[in-house]
């Protein structure tokens, strides 16, 4: 669906707002809305307001959050210390665990699908875009689903883990590979596949298979992935283990000394809340070529918008 970034006309709160047309078969709206619903008190979701009809959409309207790690990274020239990286694993494995133990797996990690607050919530991170999450067992009985080929992919080949890109059964090692893949990202500032535009699939996940040999990733890093790539599809995984690797990053500092970079660096983060939109989605800009009658009809939809939201509220 598309997402907008709207406002209270009335008390200038901002919110975050997605649509998908009612009579879309492919629209994945209200799946990602029933499986957010029941992770609502995990510290790491994005808050749910309000799912209604307003046709000829559906629309879901969420607390307004901050830029993309995506952007951050972006914001400071592609560079975060050992510690920011530390502290983003850290963050991240203990909320997707949380979300493990909801019999809920993520399946399409990413730095564009990882957020950070605003305020006094600027530390944290938030996952979001849960439109191909699943239920990897059963609530009741933690019977887990059938390790099978399903015969398709969906997410991003960039940070797939290799089992899923190759059309497997996801299960939680699939999150924790697709994670060591975004702190990689991180640490190495690209990944080997990355900026290669006529790769295939199959390419990508044979350089995938070469990555346990690079000798400039950081070693805590590479075990990480290894464990990942090591377990069964059913097997628990041992998250404080994965947190003492977090701790390995960053060995002669303590952990926990100072806030992460994006919070640290007051000017960037301005730079950032300002010029970014919140909850990754684009502010409406004019495209080259394109008559200024399109931006019109864009701000049109924002205030069409932020009017709802008044009755929303």
């Amino acid at each position: 669906g598309k997402v907008f970034h709207v406002c209270n006309v009335l008390t200038s709160q901002e919110f975050t707002v997605k649509l998908s047309l009612v009579n879309n078969p492919a629209s994945t709206l209200h799946h990602e809305y029933e499986i957010i619903c029941k992770l609502q008190g995990i510290l790491s979701i994005p808050w749910v307001i309000s799912f209604r009809r307003e046709p000829p959409y559906n629309v879901m309207i969420l607390k307004c959050l901050g830029p993309s790690l995506d952007k951050v990274f972006n914001s400071c020239h592609q560079s975060f210390s050992p510690h920011t990286i530390a502290t983003i694993g850290q963050q991240l494995i203990h909320q997707l665990e949380s979300i493990h133990l909801c019999n809920f797996v993520h399946c399409d990690a990413k730095p564009s699908n990882i957020l950070i607050g605003t305020g006094q919530d600027a530390s944290l991170l938030y996952l979001i875009d849960f439109s191909i999450a699943k239920q990897y067992r059963n609530p009741y009985m933690h019977l887990h689903n059938e390790f099978r080929n399903c015969g398709g992919f969906l997410g991003s080949h960039a940070f797939a883990s290799i089992s899923s890109q190759l059309g497997f059964e996801r299960g939680r090692q699939d999150d924790i590979e697709s994670l060591a893949y975004i702190l990689i990202y991180f640490s190495c500032s690209s990944l080997l596949w990355l900026g290669h535009l006529c790769l295939d699939s199959d390419a990508i996940v044979s350089m995938k298979k070469d990555v346990l040999q690079c000798d400039n990733i950081p070693q805590p890093l590479l075990t990480m992935l290894s464990y990942s790539q090591s377990l069964c599809f059913t097997q628990k995984l041992d998250y404080p283990y994965l947190q003492t690797l977090m701790e390995g990053i960053c060995m002669d500092l303590p952990l926990l000394s100072s806030q992460p970079k994006w919070v640290g660096n007051g000017s960037m983060l301005s730079i950032s809340m300002n010029d970014l939109p919140p909850l990754g989605c684009k502010r409406d800009q004019t495209a080259r070529g394109q008559e200024p009658a399109t931006r019109r009809s864009s701000c049109q939809r924002y205030l069409h918008f932020s009017m709802h939201v008044q009755a929303w509220d």
